[in-house]
């Protein structure tokens, strides 16, 4: 029997999952058990155990509510794009907001990149729930400054992979990028340089013939 969720047991898992979220990014996966995150929490381990039946079900649910904040995130750069905010400024805001987001999320997307590369791909109903609306929605706003959909997609999706793979860089591989530089100053010139990346290839299909 499904379990009904009031508005208290809504908290609850929110609490849990937002725990679940900052166990793994100060902990990593080792550290991410029931116990920790129940701490964190402020609730039981049985309270863990009744909403999540394993580690595997925390994670994919930390992995829904970070989908969720890059769908809020589309939704609020096409509601700016519609009061007529420049292609430029929210293409800056999408590219360093998403690179912060996942900077922080690292250890869930590592653990969800791991499943993906053993199951071949993500699954389709991922796909089809979380990546699809938003792909279509910022692909729909580039096509509206001349750029082809299909090209409008290939670059959304291409972007969407070059920020995750860079946040997915350890602090050793950046610091080995960019020797001399401090961690947080590296991460902030793969920043510029993926906005930069950004902004060059919308301008390059936009001008093509």
């Amino acid at each position: 029997m499904a379990r009904q969720v009031d508005a208290d047991s809504a908290e609850t898992i929110d609490r849990i999952v937002a725990a679940t979220r900052e166990t793994l990014a100060e902990r990593g996966a080792a550290g991410l058990t029931f116990r920790a995150v129940a701490r964190r929490a402020g609730v039981s381990v049985g309270t863990i155990g009744y909403y999540f039946e394993s580690r595997t079900a925390l994670v994919e649910a930390s992995l829904d509510d970070h989908h969720a904040w890059g769908a809020e995130l589309v939704a609020r750069l096409v509601a700016r794009h519609g009061e007529g905010a420049s292609l430029e400024a929210l293409i800056e805001e999408a590219v360093r907001s998403g690179h912060q987001e996942l900077l922080r999320d690292r250890e869930t997307l590592r653990l969800r990149r791991l499943a993906v590369l053993g199951e071949g791909a993500l699954s389709p109903t991922r796909r089809r729930d979380a990546l699809e609306p938003a792909l279509a929605a910022a692909a729909e706003v580039l096509s509206a400054h001349d750029l082809p959909v299909g090209e409008a997609r290939l670059v959304c999706q291409s972007m969407i992979l070059l920020v995750t793979r860079y946040a997915l860089l350890s602090d050793d591989e950046v610091v080995a990028l960019l020797p001399g530089e401090p961690v947080a100053r590296a991460r902030g010139a793969i920043e510029d340089h993926l906005v930069a990346m950004a902004l060059g290839r919308i301008r390059e299909a936009s001008s093509a013939p």
